[in-house]
């Protein structure tokens, strides 16, 4: 993969180029052909990966076909629980929509680039998906707990008993107490 790849994503643009050449030989980088799938359901995953370019879905596979959880564009990372936690086993298949490449973020790449200006714009750039990735999750949570609230509340509201709409004499008889 050529640097200029890396230089599109926002939060590596203002390194010098040099920097990214070292970051892509430090690190590996893996192309995905249309449909390949970069992590299987249920597998061990050791790394995360950082969409270079292309694009990447996340989907469940069911007995029906899949269901589609989300997308993973450039810029994006997957399988990031394997930087806090090591080895993690897949909850979800990630497939190549379209040809794609992806940057390994294995432990030797932070090892090799310590202290580099290129380790500190990727953690940073992790951070920045990690922190929209927590942000997104706690906005379905807070849609999902006011959806809940609010058909809890539907629930012990009373059934509003029908009006049967009133004749001109109803009305005037209710009006002055006349009664027949």
């Amino acid at each position: 993969m050529k640097a200029s790849k890396l230089q599109r994503l926002r939060s590596l643009q203002t390194l010098p180029k040099e920097e990214l050449v070292d970051l892509l030989r430090y690190g590996e980088s893996r192309a995905l052909g249309q449909d390949e799938v970069l992590i299987e359901l249920g597998s061990r995953v050791p790394t995360a990966c950082l969409l270079a370019q292309g694009r990447l879905v996340a989907e469940l596979p069911t007995s029906g076909g899949t269901r589609l959880l989300g997308e993973i564009w450039p810029g994006e990372v997957t399988g990031e629980g394997a930087l806090s936690r090591g080895d993690w086993t897949a909850a979800v298949q990630v497939r190549a929509l379209i040809p794609s490449t992806v940057v390994l973020l294995t432990p030797e790449l932070f090892a090799k680039t310590k202290g580099t200006r290129a380790q500190a714009a990727l953690q940073g750039h992790l951070i920045g998906v990690l922190a929209k990735r927590i942000q997104g999750t706690n906005l379905q949570l807070r849609r999902a707990w006011q959806e809940q609230r609010a058909a809890e509340a539907a629930a012990l509201e009373p059934t509003p008993t029908p009006v049967k709409p009133l004749t001109l004499g109803e009305r005037l008889s209710l009006l002055f107490g006349i009664t027949s």
